[in-house]
């Protein structure tokens, strides 16, 4: 999200703004932002947190703010294998993609 509005020619700090649209733009960018999750998962829970923790991985590694190596430098080998372990049970207990197969030719 955006720190300045854009609602009028002043642009003002999302913490200080001055006008309606201000306020109306935030409160719909919050909005967007949140209810993308809570009517899925509860906020604050393990999936909230890892949906939260990827998306935010996700920028970071984008905009090359960090590695892969720097981000699992805090983690033991023993830590990286539960976290593989963790995402593989859930991943398994995904269902499968309904979707078209790719046709080799």
């Amino acid at each position: 999200m955006k720190d300045t509005c854009p609602g009028c020619s002043r642009h003002c700090p999302m913490n200080h703004l001055h006008c309606k649209y201000g306020e109306k733009y935030f409160a719909r960018q919050e909005a967007k932002q949140t209810s993308k999750w809570t009517a899925l998962v509860t906020e604050d829970g393990p999936l909230w947190q890892l949906l939260s923790t990827s998306k935010n991985v996700k920028k970071a590694l984008k905009r090359k703010e960090t590695t892969e190596e720097a981000l699992f430098a805090c983690l033991s080998n023993e830590e990286k294998y539960r976290l593989m372990e963790t995402l593989q049970k859930i991943s398994v207990s995904l269902p499968e993609k309904q979707g078209k197969k790719k046709s080799t030719k």
